[in-house]
């Protein structure tokens, strides 16, 4: 019998100067040998299999802090965007202001944008289509989420749509590598 221990990390892949936040597992494998004790008890005993060496890169800059929403602007600038689409979905992020900090300190940095909001949980791949026709339609050189998982997600599957020819669908119904 085999358990799976999963780590989460970060992964970041540049598709035509868009940068893409993805998540990454190291995965470490454990073979469990179940015994019968001599009690009637099962133990357990591990065999830990050794992990290959290895280099990881993730080219990541976190800002944390007071105000780092009003940075920004300022922070994608200095990465070489100009004009980006915004992520965005239906709550928090507009209620608490937010969304427009954001939209104000990329226009203060001289950043245009266009946006696709609405983004709903467990985004449905035809939103992403849109997404993805209103990225190339605005020529966007960036994709920023604004919000949680399921706006990550979003983002992350219009960021490989764009600069593909075929359907966004192909990346998750594994017909392209």
């Amino acid at each position: 019998m085999a358990s799976w221990c999963l780590s989460g990390n970060l992964a970041s892949r540049n598709l035509s100067r868009m940068t893409l936040q993805a998540s990454a597992f190291f995965i470490m494998r454990y073979e469990g040998k179940f015994d019968q004790a001599e009690n009637g008890n099962r133990s357990t005993h591990l065999e830990r299999s050794l992990m290959n060496d290895f280099i990881y890169y993730s080219p990541t800059k976190f800002v944390f802090g007071r105000d780092a929403t009003d940075k920004v602007g300022a922070e994608m600038k200095a990465a070489g965007f100009g004009k980006v689409l915004i992520i965005y979905g239906k709550g928090s992020m507009i209620r608490n202001g937010v969304l427009d900090r954001v939209k104000t300190s990329l226009t203060s940095a001289g950043i245009t944008y266009v946006e696709a909001g609405d983004v709903r949980p467990n985004p449905e791949v035809n939103w992403v289509r849109n997404a993805i026709a209103t990225a190339r339609e605005a020529q966007v050189d960036g994709i920023l989420a604004v919000g949680g998982g399921s706006t990550i997600d979003a983002a992350k599957a219009t960021a490989f749509g764009v600069p593909y020819d075929g359907d966004v669908w192909d990346f998750f119904a594994k017909k392209q590598p």
